[in-house]
């Protein structure tokens, strides 16, 4: 499996990855079957948020579906993406998330914690934020970076390449526990 392509959140003008588990838009509520085409977007969609005014916005969605239809959405209509990925894209959606729970989000990733599968460590961003929301308005915001940081000074990066691929080993040089960490963030 490739790393993902995850959703993004707009704040401050600066953009940052999505790093929860949970989602915030799911296509099968507007009657639409993601496909995923590429190893990397194994889910078929992708999506782009903006806070706006403590508010989380849902603003484009990246979409394969497996039978090629593409239903408006709230009155916005699916056109092909330019980009290099071929799927459909809603753009300017405007559509309010009454999102309930916390939400992680990183800026800033360091590229030397890239790993090739899967998601990312949230560890491996410069600024971690976790925002906790009700009915889609800010609660809370707890700034992670400094945690972030004291980790990735315990954690050392290897790369086997006795193979031509080679694969990533992390090495904890301190007591300070990944688990205890997540749980904390």
């Amino acid at each position: 499996m490739s790393a993902q392509i995850g959703d993004s959140i707009i704040i401050d003008d600066i953009e940052y990855e999505i790093l929860s588990d949970d989602s915030l838009f799911s296509p099968l509520d507007y009657g639409l079957a993601p496909f995923g085409t590429c190893s990397a977007c194994r889910r078929g969609y992708w999506c782009e948020y903006i806070l706006r005014e403590g508010k989380i916005i849902l603003d484009k969605v990246h979409i394969n579906t497996i039978n090629d239809e593409y239903p408006p959405i709230d009155g916005v209509m699916a056109e092909p993406s330019k980009e290099k990925w071929d799927h459909y894209v809603y753009s300017g959606m405007n559509m309010n998330v009454d999102y309930n729970g916390k939400l992680l989000v990183g800026s800033g990733f360091i590229d030397k914690y890239y790993i090739h599968s899967g998601r990312q460590f949230c560890w491996a961003y410069e600024s971690l934020l976790d925002y906790e929301f009700m009915n889609g308005i800010i609660l809370h915001i707890d700034d992670k970076s400094k945690e972030a940081d004291r980790y990735r000074e315990v954690v050392e990066i290897k790369y086997d390449s006795s193979d031509e691929y080679g694969y990533l080993k992390l090495e904890i040089s301190s007591e300070l526990n990944l688990i205890d960490f997540i749980k904390g963030v």
